[in-house]
């Protein structure tokens, strides 16, 4: 099916990106979110402003995501 360890390895980051864009939640709320997250941002590029932030100077380590796809790649 596949050629070579290559295209299995793109085979698989592109499934796995496109599991994730099935889980993508979009809320709305007249106060502020309630975000379980230890630091978090929302950025609306167009007028280049933040509308939230919590904890944004805090300095994290990576996200486990970004660990994931590192070692994919």
């Amino acid at each position: 099916m596949y050629r070579n360890r290559k295209e299995l390895i793109i085979a698989t980051m592109l499934l796995i990106s496109l599991l994730f864009s099935l889980f993508t939640i979009f809320v709305y709320s007249e106060n502020s979110p309630s975000v379980s997250a230890k630091s978090a941002t929302l950025y609306e590029p167009e007028t280049g402003t933040f509308l939230y932030a919590k904890n944004a100077n805090e300095r994290l380590g990576m996200a486990s995501t970004t660990k994931i796809m590192s070692a994919l790649i």
